[in-house]
């Protein structure tokens, strides 16, 4: 950032031009106040403090931004050996005139609005800090704020001292605790994102939600207990929606995922073990959706008619008696179902794996759909793949970003360490989309040693009567002893593959091999 105000400095030097002196124009300076403003906006509040050095003519300009724009990181700058009392005793005269800081640029800015207050610090400070904080705040007509407190303190956040009816952006991070005893208004505001924040109850949600009458842009992520079981959005002007409530039991494909046998969560004599989490959704107008949930342990989702673009990623385990056993089961159908009007789907390998171990198979008519991602199943392969392609007769699009066989990016040699044994189940009829609108498929990863691959490869090739063109991007693993370039090998075997559509285009990437010793 200083480099940029070296920049600007240099716009004033003295330059040679025809032989005599000459002074640079300086355009920068030439602009119009509020054009420099908005430009000093862009920048922290400590830098634009800086621009005051350039000339008279910038000294007081900052006073004057609209934005007041702090991260400030204090213990960052604590030395010696680490003891939290001292830390403490560091940090809090430091925070402490940040504080008298921000009130004396308040101060000199009189009357004039501040639009934004984006405030970020990993420092610990107590609840007294903080409503001088909310103090600072409201004394702001805002429209956007932004607040990310990212130590590991609680702090029940004082909604009543910046409660703004032109508030349009409002971000909250941290284990902020919201609790919403009386009712909230912000009849303006159109992007909320709440990140990592806990909440006094379940009503604490919804009261938020439905002070929010115009909301268009919602963004959650629960990093875990959160105190609410009952998730519930309905709000009518929402147009999208970003929900990742993945981080309480994690990757299930991770040794360190979290299960709960059916015996454990019987036995268990605290209440909250038996509570199950549930997530509602009911926002008609949305358009766009990602939704990634490994806690719910039911999700309902109302019908979605204007949904142009979605991205699921729905998974939940428990050991039971006869194994491991998938859940959501119908709710993932549900889900499909809600949005069988988008038109660029991406389903993950942990959604497709749910599908296929769940007995519903009401799989919806994706009459829209154009684009389809799909990621993948390590258990069962390419099986939802033939239900699919039947399922979306207008599918122009088709991404296998994660391959069909390999499970998964790997540092060694992946032939020999592939043990599924999947098949490609070809459906019994072509697919309409194979027939009148597929143009392309991308499928990224392939081995090219797996003979079911290669089928799957040159069933698309073959049955793509209007195919325009095909990538395959083969998976990096180490070269024969021989030296043999194997992909040239496979390559050459794909072009010969009959084509359905004279005028398709392969192409084929190939790693830069490395030969073993």
């Amino acid at each position: 950032m200083d480099a940029n105000l070296d920049i600007l400095v240099s716009k004033q030097q003295k330059i040679i031009d025809d032989g005599a002196a000459s002074v640079c124009l300086d355009r920068i300076s030439n602009l119009p106040d509020e054009l420099l403003c908005q430009i000093l906006s862009f920048l922290p509040t400590k830098y634009a403090v800086r621009t005051g050095i350039l000339s008279s003519r910038w000294k007081d300009l900052w006073v004057s931004v609209p934005t007041l724009d702090f991260e400030v990181h204090f213990w960052r700058e604590f030395q010696g050996d680490y003891d939290k009392h001292k830390l403490k005793s560091f940090v809090k005269p430091r925070m402490k005139n940040l504080f008298e800081i921000l009130n004396r640029i308040l101060h000199l800015r009189g009357n004039l609005r501040t639009k934004k207050f984006r405030f970020v610090s990993s420092d610990h400070f107590g609840p007294n800090k903080l409503f001088d904080l909310m103090d600072v705040v409201a004394r702001c007509d805002l429209e956007v704020l932004d607040i990310e407190l990212t130590s590991d303190s609680i702090r029940d956040l004082p909604w009543c001292l910046f409660g703004s009816d032109n508030l349009v952006v409002l971000k909250l991070s941290g284990e902020l605790e919201l609790d919403l005893s009386d009712d909230v208004s912000f009849p303006n505001l159109k992007i909320l994102w709440l990140k990592s924040v806990k909440y006094s109850n379940d009503t604490s949600v919804e009261k938020l939600l439905s002070g929010c009458p115009v909301l268009e842009e919602l963004d959650v992520n629960r990093p875990g207990e959160d105190n609410v079981w009952n998730y519930v959005i309905s709000v009518p002007s929402l147009k999208r929606l970003t929900l990742d409530f993945s981080s309480l039991q994690g990757d299930p494909d991770d040794d360190d995922y979290l299960y709960l046998s059916e015996s454990e969560s019987e036995s268990d004599s605290d209440q909250d073990v038996k509570r199950e989490h549930h997530l509602f959704v009911d926002a008609p107008k949305l358009e766009y959706l990602k939704l990634v949930d490994h806690m719910s342990d039911d999700i309902s989702i109302t019908k979605m008619p204007c949904l142009s673009q979605a991205h699921i990623c729905v998974e939940k385990y428990y050991y039971m008696d006869e194994g491991v056993k998938p859940y959501y089961e119908s709710d993932a159908f549900g889900i499909l179902r809600a949005i069988s009007n988008v038109k660029c789907l991406c389903l993950t390998g942990y959604t497709l794996r749910t599908l296929v171990n769940s007995e519903n198979k009401g799989i919806p008519i994706f009459r829209n759909l154009v684009n389809l991602e799909l990621g993948f199943d390590s258990w069962n392969g390419p099986e939802m793949l033939p239900t699919l392609l039947r399922a979306s007769p207008k599918l122009e699009t088709l991404y296998l970003p994660e391959g069909i066989m390999c499970p998964g990016e790997r540092d060694y040699n992946v032939n020999e360490d592939i043990f599924f044994e999947y098949q490609w189940k070809p459906p019994k009829e072509v697919p309409e989309c194979l027939l009148s609108s597929l143009k392309t498929v991308e499928i990224w990863k392939l081995c090219g040693e797996e003979e079911e691959e290669l089928k799957l490869v040159k069933y698309f090739l073959k049955n793509a009567v209007v195919l325009e063109k095909m990538t395959i991007v083969f998976h990096y693993f180490p070269c024969h002893d021989n030296g043999m370039d194997c992909f040239s090998v496979k390559e050459d075997v794909l072009k010969k593959y009959p084509r359905g559509s004279p005028s398709s285009k392969l192409r084929v990437y190939t790693p830069v091999l490395v030969t073993k010793e």
